[in-house]
C-alpha cells in the first residue's frame, strides 16, 4: 500500500473506467466530429504523464497524504501532473519531434 489511507474501491475503478472510455473513444478516432474532440488532446499528455506520475507523485503522496487531506491532495496533485505533463509536451516534445523529422530525413537522403 502506498499509504495508510482508505479508499472506496468503487469509486477508484469508477475512476478508470472512465478515464478507460474517454482513452478507447479517442483510440477509435471518434473524436473528430464529436462534442468531446477537445478531450482528445488529453491523449497525448499520457505518454508524459506516464513518465512523471510514478516518480513524482508517489514521492509526494508517501510523504504528505493523511486521512484528513487525502481529496485536497490528491486534486491538487493531478491538476500538477497533468501541467508538468502539458509542459513536457509543449517544451520537449514537440521541438524534439520537429527536430528529428527534419534531421532523419536529411540523414535518409544521404544513406
Amino acid at each position: 500500500r502506498l499509504s495508510s489511507v482508505d479508499y472506496n474501491f468503487f469509486i477508484v475503478a469508477l475512476i478508470i473506467l472512465i478515464l478507460n472510455i474517454f482513452m478507447l473513444y479517442s483510440v477509435l478516432k471518434k473524436t473528430h466530429n464529436s462534442p468531446f474532440k477537445h478531450i482528445a488532446w488529453l491523449g497525448v499528455l499520457t505518454y508524459p504523464l506516464y513518465l512523471i506520475h510514478s516518480g513524482l507523485g508517489i514521492l509526494i503522496l508517501k510523504d504528505y497524504i493523511n486521512e484528513s487531506n487525502k481529496f485536497i491532495i490528491l486534486t491538487t496533485l493531478s491538476c500538477l501532473m497533468f501541467c508538468f505533463a502539458y509542459a513536457i509536451h509543449k517544451l520537449i516534445e514537440i521541438p524534439l519531434s520537429l527536430y528529428l523529422k527534419r534531421n532523419l530525413r536529411a540523414l535518409l537522403k544521404i544513406v
